[in-house]
């Protein structure tokens, strides 16, 4: 793809294909329907008596193992301002607050058995040293997860963890999930299962997407912010790219939005490949952000495994810096649903 290129969605992945493409030699534009780059990691600003605050839109951190990532940020000149911390996990249950950050916390657990406890750790053992994952998309992660941790244990412990990430979406989920996430979370801890190292730069991803437009515009490449992309059509002349206001063609055209906005957009799909793309579900995530003057919780994450509004509490500002937020508390408070 060295002609006329078009990205459609400027996310972290649209971005940083785009500036591959330029890179190779391609005569490249980037379409996005917001107002900035970043999709996903998208910024706020809101203004406090201590003056603006920007940061995350929704919650993000790099792990010392994301090493993809790490080396984009390299690319842009950030990966050496990380801010390195540790991080501590918390579960809310039965009215308690407790940690379950590492192996004794998990020993100490109220409600478990010490042969459910020792399953549990069986469970994420197995996870971490598994290496063929492919065979885990077979199978769904309550059957797994019941398989290695007993029933009690996945319904006790395993259950509210999945709903706090998945919604009601967590029966459809595949054991390939739960693995991707234990091997991130341990290939990230310097010493044992309960020291991960989460990192995140001065300004979040505002700094990111700052400095990618830069990296991007003297690429060559241009980038269409506030253009909703309507239509993907082949034409004679190559394959045009309509939004509300103008119509331009291209040679290639790489579509990085979700699978059904993909179907929707993109004309003359065989039934088979659009079905395909319409049967991938995504979540959808309410992710309300707080400027607190003391924090909620001593964890990055907790759990809220009783029955409330929202599943977690992220505590951003146990990571970060408080004066990279003017002094506050930065709290986040999720809640994964449907995407309808």
């Amino acid at each position: 793809m060295t002609g006329r290129v078009a990205v459609v969605g400027a996310g972290m992945l649209g971005a940083t294909v785009a500036l591959r493409l330029a890179q190779r030699g391609g005569a490249v534009t980037i379409f996005d329907r917001g107002d900035t780059l970043g999709g996903l990691a998208a910024p706020w600003t809101i203004d406090t008596p201590r003056g603006p605050v920007t940061w995350d839109r929704n919650y993000h951190v790099t792990l010392g193992s994301d090493q993809s990532l790490r080396g984009l940020l390299a690319e842009l000149g950030l990966d050496a301002e990380m801010h390195w911390s540790s991080t501590r996990t918390g579960m809310y249950a039965d009215g308690r607050l407790e940690s379950v950050s590492g192996p004794v916390d998990f020993v100490r657990l109220r409600g478990l058995s010490p042969v459910a406890k020792a399953r549990l750790a069986l469970t994420i053992g197995r996870g971490a040293t598994t290496k063929q994952w492919r065979a885990l998309e077979q199978i769904t992660a309550a059957e797994w997860l019941t398989r290695w941790s007993g029933r009690a244990t996945f319904d006790r412990f395993w259950v509210p963890l999945l709903a706090a990430k998945l919604g009601d979406g967590w029966r459809d989920a595949n054991a390939a999930f739960i693995w991707a996430i234990i091997q991130r979370l341990t290939a990230a801890r310097r010493a044992g299962i309960g020291d991960e190292q989460f990192g995140s730069v001065l300004g979040g991803y505002a700094r990111v997407t700052a400095a990618m437009i830069d990296h991007l515009e003297r690429a060559g490449v241009t980038i269409v912010l506030g253009a909703a992309v309507e239509r993907v059509t082949r034409t004679a002349d190559g394959i045009s790219v309509g939004t509300a206001g103008s119509e331009a063609t291209f040679d290639d055209v790489v579509v990085t939005a979700s699978p059904r906005v993909t179907a929707a957009i993109v004309h003359g799909l065989a039934d088979q490949q659009r079905a395909e793309f319409e049967r991938i579900r995504y979540q959808g995530v309410i992710c309300a952000s707080l400027l607190l003057e003391q924090p909620l919780s001593p964890y990055y994450l907790t759990y809220l495994l009783d029955d409330l509004p929202f599943t977690g509490i992220v505590e951003m500002t146990t990571l970060i810096p408080r004066d990279w937020v003017r002094g506050y508390t930065l709290v986040y408070l999720p809640r994964y649903v449907g995407s309808d």
